[in-house]
């Protein structure tokens, strides 16, 4: 299975920040230092930003290593206050679905997950 995790796990449309960090957990068999960084791409268009070198860790120390990049904040928001179809709207919040694919060894990826929106 393919784990992706996006922080912050709420985004505030309105913030400043400079990047949301994904961190990237492949199955078993396969190797993170094998995946092709400049591949990655959140929703299948913005880059990972290279600024920041791709770091292999374990995160969440759960005994398997992730890969951290990051992607630039301003792009994110930008795509999902832009693309009301990527959000669902539940009260007080959004909820965005986001998704990271690249390839690992000549072998496609892709993870999904959701965070929360508040468009201020």
């Amino acid at each position: 299975m393919w784990t992706v995790r996006v922080t912050p796990e709420t985004l505030n449309l309105a913030s400043n920040g400079k990047w949301i960090t994904a961190r990237i957990e492949l199955p078993e068999g396969y190797n993170v230092n094998d995946v092709d960084a400049l591949s990655i791409r959140l929703n299948g268009v913005i880059p990972i930003d290279t600024s920041f070198t791709p770091n292999v860790g374990d995160s969440d120390s759960n005994g398997v290593a992730d890969l951290t990049v990051k992607f630039d904040r301003a792009a994110v928001s930008n795509l999902i206050r832009n693309a009301p179809d990527v959000s669902q709207d539940t009260g007080k919040f959004s909820e965005a679905e986001l998704s990271i694919s690249g390839t690992v060894a000549g072998t496609s990826f892709i993870g999904v997950c959701t965070v929360k929106v508040i468009r201020k």
